[in-house]
């Protein structure tokens, strides 16, 4: 059945009936995806339900929810029944970030929860994504721009799954897909949440290869109390379980335990962007600038000195704070995988940007905020 039609014309009402019987599903998924949007789309408005209502309704609802552990036992590596410290293992070496940074995160995150409200007032997972969030953007930002967030972007349908949104999909240098991140309430549906998180890893590694990138695919699983880390090895078809932290308590408590969770999360961020830089050294990008054999040597510098062991607090933050400059060098050394829509040249340090900000601000105040003139004077 096909609903030929203008964009702006109406389905007539009678045209849903057939979708309304007991065989409706069916008929609605031998639609193409085009009908079937406007199928759904007029049921909704004749329902009167709000996108915010179908909002709500889908966050109770797992993302490729077609997905059960018996789709993947037996697969790729896979035991029949689920047990995580049964899987193969591979772990990403730990960084360590500055004790400055974290002090930062532990301040805005604490404005957050002031925000949002603690995690265990979150009973949805929607809302529990808040919680995240002040972790997700100051790591990522740490890129410039070469390491992407793009939150609940549709994902490809596989043989396997039907699809979905993912909370955080990270792509690194444009186009490769590395890290998925999916915030659920892990009890009672460990079991199927993983599952569809190993769908998803599928997914992306499948979507990597139409971009010949054969990256292995990292996934966080978490409901903010529990985060297991695991990841997807595209070249030997395996998946593999890293590790899991716990971090939990009342405010103060949970902010110091997210520290080595932070500390991983960024660890994963760097080890994806060097796969993707190690994946093609001798490219450069489209426009023929940028020096991706530089970015990689110094990604690799970096790694160096967020991963050794420092003697005390202050030498931990010196080896920290050298190990972010060689990553900033690295991330200006590629160009972004899409243009920032910027008038300035980007600024190649947080001085520089600290000096832009502080400039473009005066500037407004002068021009636009100066007091208002007394008459006769």
């Amino acid at each position: 059945m096909h609903l030929k039609r203008r964009r702006t014309d109406a389905i007539d009402p009678a045209e849903l009936t057939p979708f309304l019987s007991a065989s409706g599903l069916s008929r609605l998924k031998e639609l193409d995806k085009d009908d079937a949007a406007r199928v759904l789309a007029q049921l909704q408005v004749l329902t009167d339900v709000s996108d915010r209502e179908i909002k709500k309704a889908r966050a109770t609802l797992p993302s490729f929810s077609a997905a059960t552990w018996q789709d993947l036992a037996g697969q790729y590596g896979l035991p029949t029944k689920y047990n995580a410290r049964k899987l193969h293992q591979h772990r990403v070496p730990m960084c360590y970030l500055p004790p400055s940074f974290h002090t930062e995160l532990f301040v805005s995150s604490w404005r957050a929860a002031d925000v949002y409200m603690d995690k265990i007032y979150q009973k949805r997972e929607a809302a529990r994504v808040r919680v995240l969030e002040p972790y997700i953007l100051p790591l990522i930002a740490l890129f410039h721009g070469r390491v992407v967030d793009k939150p609940e972007d549709p994902m490809p349908d596989t043989e396997e799954t039907s699809g979905g949104e993912v909370e955080h999909e990270v792509f690194a240098i444009g186009d490769a897909l590395f890290f998925v991140i999916e915030v659920k309430l892990l009890a009672p549906q460990e079991e199927r949440n993983a599952a569809q998180l190993f769908m998803e890893l599928l997914s992306a590694a499948r979507s990597n290869q139409d971009t010949r990138q054969k990256v292995r695919v990292y996934g966080l699983l978490t409901d903010l109390s529990r985060f297991a880390f695991f990841s997807y090895d595209p070249v030997g078809q395996r998946f593999a379980f890293d590790e899991e932290f716990v971090a939990d308590g009342p405010r103060e408590q949970f902010l110091t335990r997210m520290i080595p969770v932070t500390n991983k999360i960024f660890s994963v961020l760097l080890a994806g962007y060097i796969e993707v830089l190690q994946t093609n050294p001798e490219d450069e990008s489209a426009n023929g600038d940028g020096d991706p054999r530089l970015a990689l040597q110094l990604a690799n510098e970096a790694k160096v000195c967020l991963t050794e062991s420092a003697s005390d607090f202050d030498a931990l933050e010196t080896r920290g704070r050298e190990g972010l400059r060689k990553l900033e060098q690295s991330v200006l050394a590629v160009p972004r995988g899409t243009d920032a829509y910027m008038d300035v040249q980007e600024p190649k340090s947080a001085e520089e940007l600290a000096s832009l900000a502080s400039r473009l601000v005066r500037e407004w105040h002068e021009k636009r905020a100066r007091p208002p003139s007394v008459p006769g004077s």
